[in-house]
């Protein structure tokens, strides 16, 4: 997947991000920096993020029930590249300052949970603002797998977008998925795209 164009991607943001995935793909020992760096923030913002990331865990397991589709909880090192990247420029883009974000102007100095969406780039919203990063049903937007970027034919057609979340901390990142780019196993009790 190539970036997608927008001004919250600056090259601070895309920098910080190709860096910290670099580190999650180093195994232990990028492990080990990126836990150090968490170490050293302050032990009440440390509980703050980690109250927010348990609500939004919680939210996502919900959502999951909900909607019959399965969570996903693998590891940020066994994901596709691209959704990763999307995700820690989502992060980037929220932390330095760069993101448009909803009204309530969710911060990282006050974590909680929040939304991200790879098919608008450089939005976040708080929970209660999640329609900020929807697309109107049946748009080319919404057909178009956020992976490769084919636009899919429909699910008539056998060949729909399957809706995905990862989430990193308190951010949750909203993809959708052709059939080539799922990197999940098919399930039979999972809905049809």
């Amino acid at each position: 997947m190539t970036t997608p164009t927008c001004d919250a991607y600056t090259p601070q943001v895309v920098q910080l991000a190709d860096s910290t995935y670099r580190l999650i793909r180093a195994g232990h020992a990028g492990q080990t920096v990126l836990a150090e760096t968490q170490r050293q923030l302050p032990v009440a913002l440390r509980d703050q993020i980690d109250a927010a990331t348990a609500d939004t865990d919680r939210a996502n397991q919900r959502l999951a029930t909900l909607t019959g589709y399965r969570y996903l909880t693998d590891a940020a090192a066994t994901l596709p590249k691209w959704i990763v990247l999307a995700l820690l420029r989502a992060l980037a883009a929220w932390q330095v300052g760069t993101a448009s974000t909803c009204m309530h102007n969710p911060h990282p100095d006050r974590p909680r949970p929040v939304m991200a969406a790879a098919w608008r780039p450089g939005t976040v919203a708080c929970t209660a603002c999640t329609l900020l990063l929807t697309c109107r049903p049946g748009s080319t937007a919404d057909r178009t797998c956020d992976g490769c970027g084919h636009i899919t034919t429909g699910p008539e057609h056998h060949d729909g977008i399957r809706p995905v979340c990862v989430s990193a901390g308190p951010m949750t990142l909203m993809a959708g998925v052709c059939e080539h780019c799922r990197w999940w196993p098919a399930d039979t009790s999972e809905g049809t795209p």
